[in-house]
């Protein structure tokens, strides 16, 4: 999380915080917007997995899958703050 703060700070040229949201918080929020029960149980599952094995992925396998180099975060921010 704090690489991609970094990543915004450096290209926006400001200060970029992470703040953690619990996953209680972001159930209510959910529940609040109106997002169905099996999506937010689906999500809380992907996000209790995720804080305990973390989120491990491989640019080789990506660009293999993608059929070409993937696209960074730094340019996809860039991108968007351009347009």
């Amino acid at each position: 999380q704090t690489a991609v703060a970094d990543t915004f700070s450096q290209i926006l040229h400001r200060p970029v915080e992470v703040c953690p949201m619990s996953v209680e918080a972001w159930q209510a929020q959910a529940r609040a917007k109106g997002t169905d029960k099996r999506t937010i149980e689906t999500a809380v599952a992907m996000f209790n997995y995720y804080a305990q094995h973390g989120m491990v992925g491989s640019p080789h396998v990506l660009r293999f899958l993608l059929g070409q180099e993937p696209t960074t975060l730094a340019t996809v921010i860039t991108r968007a703050v351009a347009s």
